[in-house]
């Protein structure tokens, strides 16, 4: 049995990593646009905080009308308090849900730059393998600029999927605040009503 020299086998290895790294890079470029998506999580957000403002303007109106006929009101407004804890309740659900899809997102993520690893390292032996065949005849199925453009796309596909991520993040946050002092101030709105 005739052995290959072991340059020609670490080539001929080099030469078939790439198609994998290759091929799994493709795979997580169709895994990872779907896992960045977080429009359903910053709907649900909008629709919680607009029942929020609703619940609590209702409060304040039926604040106005005092006491009412032997402190009826007072109910009245302790019920709509209670309404507006209830989105609040519904604002942390939301956040269950986005934590939910960060979760999910995260495995894709991390595959992704696994493999975008896996390639430029990959791709940088290859190249100094060819560079090194001492028959001097270049057999790479690959050119420069086609695994530069994979890896590039790559990359964008990350920037974007963090980029996403970070601002649902940031946004989801920003209906926290607001939530919890909203239900803070009405509360404190039917705490206020002494009859």
């Amino acid at each position: 049995m005739h052995r290959q020299p072991r340059r020609h086998r670490r080539h001929l290895i080099k030469r078939l990593l790439m198609p994998i790294a290759n091929s799994r890079l493709d795979s997580d470029l169709g895994d990872l646009p779907g896992a960045a998506a977080f429009n359903g999580d910053l709907k649900a957000y909008a629709a919680d905080w607009a029942q929020m403002q609703k619940d609590y303007q209702q409060e304040q109106l039926d604040y106005q009308q005092g006491c009412g006929q032997n402190g009826s009101n007072v109910g009245v407004v302790s019920y709509d308090a209670s309404n507006v804890t209830y989105d609040l309740s519904s604002i942390h659900y939301d956040d269950s849900s986005l934590s939910y899809d960060e979760s999910s997102m995260s495995t894709p993520l991390k595959h992704m730059h696994d493999d975008l690893q896996t390639a430029q390292t990959d791709w940088q032996a290859l190249q100094a393998a060819v560079a090194a065949d001492p028959t001097g005849t270049r057999l790479t199925q690959f050119s420069a600029s086609t695994v530069n453009a994979k890896l590039t796309d790559a990359q964008q596909q990350v920037d974007a999927s963090n980029k996403a991520l970070q601002s649902a993040q940031t946004q989801a946050k920003q209906y926290d605040d607001e939530a919890a002092k909203t239900n803070t101030d009405a509360q404190n709105l039917a705490n206020s009503l002494h009859c």
